[in-house]
C-alpha cells in the first residue's frame, strides 16, 4: 500500500492505491481522513476485494472503480464523484451524498438523503428515500474479468435489469402533500446511454 496505514484485516486512515495483489482487504473503511479525500483516484483491482464488503467515505471529486465483486458496498458523505462499482452479491447503499455519477451492479440499490445524482445500473431492486433529482439508467460499465465478477455474485447480466423500478418511500407523502412536487426521480432520456469513461 503506498500513502496508507494497513493494520490487520481494516484501513482506518489515509489515502489509499493497492498495489499489491497478497494483500487481503476484507474491510475498507476511510474515515476521519486528513484530506477528506479531495481529487484523489481510488482503484481496487480483481482480487483485492474479494467478496468483502466496502465502505467508502467522506469523498470529494474523486474518481472510485472497484473492479471486483463485493458483498456489500457502502457510499457516505460522497459528493462530486465519479463511481464505478462491479458487481455486488447483496446491497449498494448510497447516503447523504450529491452530485454522484455512480455505474454498478447489484442486487438491491438503497439510496437516502440524496440529490442530484445519476446512476447506471444492472439492479433487481432499486429504493429511494428523501431524495431529490435523481437519474436512473441502464448498466454502462465493462471491464476485463466482469463476467466472471457477476457469476461470482450470483447475478445474471442477460437477466431482467429492474433498474427502471424504483419504489420511492416518499410517494404517499408527496401524493397527500398541499401542493403538487416535482418527481424525485426520473428515468434517463433514451438516446442518452453511453459507456462509462
Amino acid at each position: 500500500a503506498v500513502g496508507s496505514s494497513l493494520r490487520g484485516a481494516s484501513l482506518e486512515y489515509g489515502v489509499v492505491m493497492l498495489v499489491s495483489r497478497d494483500v487481503a482487504v476484507r474491510s475498507l473503511r476511510l474515515r476521519a481522513l486528513p484530506t477528506r479525500m479531495n481529487r484523489a483516484a481510488l482503484v481496487l483491482r480483481e482480487g483485492e476485494v474479494r467478496g468483502q464488503s466496502c465502505e467508502l467515505s467522506e469523498l470529494r471529486e474523486c474518481t472510485v472503480l472497484v473492479l471486483d465483486w463485493s458483498a456489500q458496498v457502502t457510499l457516505d458523505d460522497c459528493h462530486d464523484c465519479q463511481i464505478l462499482i462491479g458487481p455486488v452479491d447483496g446491497s449498494l447503499f448510497v447516503r447523504n451524498s450529491s452530485k454522484l455519477r455512480v455505474t454498478a451492479a447489484c442486487r438491491q440499490l438503497r439510496l437516502r438523503d440524496c440529490a442530484d445524482c445519476t446512476l447506471s445500473l444492472f439492479a433487481h431492486s432499486a429504493a429511494i428515500e428523501a431524495c431529490d433529482r435523481i437519474v436512473f439508467g441502464a448498466w454502462n460499465g465493462a471491464y476485463a474479468g466482469l463476467a466472471a465478477h457477476f457469476a461470482a455474485a450470483k447475478l445474471e447480466p442477460g437477466g431482467r435489469n429492474r433498474y427502471d423500478r424504483v419504489h420511492d418511500f416518499n410517494a404517499d407523502d408527496d401524493a397527500t402533500a398541499a401542493a403538487p412536487r416535482a418527481p424525485r426521480w426520473s428515468l434517463q432520456p433514451e438516446g442518452a446511454w453511453a459507456l462509462w469513461e
